[in-house]
């Protein structure tokens, strides 16, 4: 199965892998294309992914899953991050402080 990793998205911004090789497809020259236009259009106004695109919304902290899913052919607002994974740590940080230490041997304390 491949996954994301951290910055992978780069090579979609820069046009190059900066940590692996990057030998696009056709497809993937889309989404090249795609992010360079989203990165000018938000310099040009952070309101909006541009003309022609699906339109990104302001964040609003009682829809905390709400985000802008880049993909092709369409990008889109969607409701849920990640099929609700955020909230499921948020529900075990609140009720089980002590996971800190079993995942990083360390307890932070208040």
């Amino acid at each position: 199965m491949k996954v994301p990793t951290h910055s992978t998205d780069l090579r979609y911004v820069l046009g190059e892998g900066a940590y692996s090789k990057f030998d696009p497809t056709e497809e993937e020259l889309k989404m090249v294309d795609q992010m360079g236009d989203f990165y000018t259009n938000f310099a040009n106004n952070p309101n909006s992914p541009g003309s022609g695109s699906a339109q990104w919304e302001k964040y609003d902290v009682s829809k905390r899953g709400r985000h802008f899913h880049i993909s092709l052919p369409n990008s889109q607002m969607r409701n849920e991050y990640h099929n609700g994974r955020c909230e499921f740590l948020a529900e075990i940080h609140k009720n089980n402080k002590s996971y800190l230490e079993t995942f990083y041997g360390v307890v932070k304390k208040s």
